[in-house]
């Protein structure tokens, strides 16, 4: 549940937060109504303003039961959906941005990588209570090890991206917040760019505060781990045959725009989940899900 923070000079009630979680979902088909209903369970507990995921379930002809089916077990509404990559399991794959807020603006964006597994964002721009603008963008970026280079492009482009809405909203005092499964550690060349330590692919320099840094703790900070149940059955599908010998990585973020300690567009909380495995002895992904509550103070006037 949501509340409020206390600091020494200052209470944040809960009006003046935003609360968001991502996930990858995992597009494949085992137990799908399981997992889903693990997912819906826990959205029920967290309580998000706004859900990010990746790797949701479409169906041929584009629609998606999955995304249905979260929006009956929740209070969230579809603001954007985006078929993106064909599966191995009949179906494709793609990201959603799913809210209880009000939006104004949503779509998608390429990212410079047509050869990738994912070449698109999601985006929504919302209404929140504080008379701020909350834009929120959602990537599964590229695959693979070796892949460094392409990933580093896709966030370049998701930079570039963000401060043009930034900058066409500028007027309602935007917070952006980017989430997703970007397949890459916190000292690749990639993360190195968002995180201001290194350029991006195209010479530029940007500045993203990590909500982990801000808040997080060792406990909650594996997004992938080879414990997972799923996670075993996805290394085995890409030919690892002793999956417990993966290390355990962070890979999914939930990140800021700008260098935001203490101001508006702090992580005031960092949470790991969707990792109960209580119910039916497996967890809702191959990967962890992850929630923040951010600083949304009312607009100055």
């Amino acid at each position: 549940m949501k509340s409020s923070f206390d600091f020494d000079s200052l209470s944040i009630p809960v009006e003046h937060q935003v609360r968001i979680s991502t996930l990858n979902t995992w597009h494949n088909s085992d137990c799908v109504p399981e997992r889903t209903s693990l997912l819906c369970t826990e959205l029920q507990t967290v309580q998000p303003d706004i859900l990010c995921l990746q790797e949701v379930i479409f169906e041929p002809d584009g629609s998606s039961l999955q995304l249905k089916n979260i929006t009956h077990g929740s209070e969230l509404n579809i603001i954007t959906a985006l078929q993106q990559t064909p599966s191995d399991y009949h179906h494709c794959s793609g990201t959603a941005i799913l809210s209880s807020l009000h939006p104004v603006e949503s779509g998608s964006f390429p990212l410079g990588t047509p050869t990738a597994t994912n070449d698109n964002a999601s985006y929504a721009v919302l209404e929140h209570a504080s008379g701020r603008a909350i834009i929120v963008i959602t990537a599964h970026l590229h695959w693979g090890g070796d892949k460094e280079r392409e990933r580093l492009v896709q966030l370049t482009s998701i930079d570039s991206e963000a401060k043009k809405l930034a900058e066409r909203y500028s007027a309602l005092h935007p917070m952006v917040l980017l989430t997703g499964d970007f397949n890459t550690v916190t000292d690749g060349d990639a993360m190195r760019f968002l995180r201001g330590l290194g350029s991006g692919s195209d010479g530029s320099y940007t500045r993203w505060t990590d909500a982990w840094e801000s808040s997080g703790t060792p406990e909650n900070e594996v997004t992938s781990s080879p414990q997972n149940h799923w996670a075993q059955n996805t290394a085995r599908s890409v030919g690892i045959q002793l999956p417990h010998m993966l290390p355990h990585r962070r890979i999914d973020y939930i990140m800021s725009l700008g260098w935001n300690y203490g101001n508006a567009g702090a992580a005031l909380r960092f949470e790991r989940g969707f990792d109960s495995t209580a119910k039916f002895g497996f967890s809702t992904s191959d990967h962890y899900g992850l929630t923040a509550d951010f600083w949304a103070p009312p607009v100055p006037v």
